[in-house]
C-alpha cells in the first residue's frame, strides 16, 4: 500500500521525497557512525595533551626532587664534617687532662689551667667551655704548643693570647681557649 501511495505520487514530489530520506539517512548515519568517532578522537586527542603536560610536570618534579636531594646530601656531608670539629663532653675533658703533655712536648711548663663551662638556660645542642691555660716557657715553645693547638682534630678557638715577661729569661703566656662541646648529637634525617 505504501508502494501504491508513493508511486502514485507525481515524480517532482517523488524526487523530493527521495530526497528527503536520502537527506535523513544520510544524518542518521553520520549521526551514529562519524560523530561518535570524531568525539573519541576529540577525547583521545585530549587525553594526549593532559597525559603530556603531566608528564612534563612529572619530569620537572623529579629533576627538582633530585637538585633536592643532592643539596641535602652536600648539607649533610658539611654537618657531618662540622659536628666533627666539635667535642663531645668527654673529648674535651681528655683534652684538657692532655693539655700538660702538649704544653711538656712543646718545651715549656704549665702554671695553671682553669676549665670552666658557661652556664645557659636551657640544655643548648651545642654549649661553649672555656679554658684558661698559663704556661711559661720560650717563644718557640709558646709557638709550637699554639701550633699544636691549631692542629688539634676538632676545631680548639683561641679567643685571647697574653705574653708577658716571666722570670729567668722566660716569657709568660696566657691563652684563652673556648671547646664548643655537642650536648646531643642528632641524627641525619635523609639516610
Amino acid at each position: 500500500m505504501l508502494v501504491e501511495r508513493i508511486t502514485s505520487i507525481e515524480r517532482s514530489h517523488r524526487r523530493v521525497l527521495l530526497v528527503a530520506l536520502a537527506a535523513i539517512v544520510v544524518f542518521a548515519l553520520y549521526q551514529w557512525i562519524l560523530v561518535p568517532h570524531t568525539s573519541q578522537l576529540l577525547a583521545a586527542q585530549k587525553y594526549n595533551s593532559s597525559l603530556d603536560a603531566a608528564i612534563r610536570k612529572a619530569d620537572f618534579m623529579r629533576t627538582d626532587i633530585e637538585k633536592k636531594k643532592s643539596e641535602i646530601e652536600e648539607l649533610t656531608k658539611k654537618s657531618d664534617r662540622l659536628r666533627n670539629q666539635l667535642f663531645t663532653q668527654n673529648e674535651s675533658r681528655r683534652f684538657l687532662a692532655s693539655l700538660p703533655s702538649v704544653v711538656a712536648q712543646s718545651g715549656c711548663a704549665v702554671m695553671s689551667i682553669n676549665a670552666q663551662q658557661n652556664m645557659q638556660n636551657g640544655t643548648p645542642a651545642i654549649a661553649p667551655k672555656k679554658a684558661m691555660v698559663t704556661i711559661t716557657g720560650g717563644y718557640n715553645g709558646i709557638t709550637k704548643f699554639i701550633d699544636a693547638l691549631q692542629s688539634y682534630e676538632h676545631k680548639v678557638w683561641i679567643d685571647s693570647v697574653k705574653i708577658d715577661a716571666g722570670g729567668a729569661g722566660k716569657l709568660k703566656c696566657q691563652v684563652l681557649l673556648t671547646l664548643y662541646c655537642i650536648e646531643r648529637v642528632e641524627n641525619s634525617l635523609y639516610e
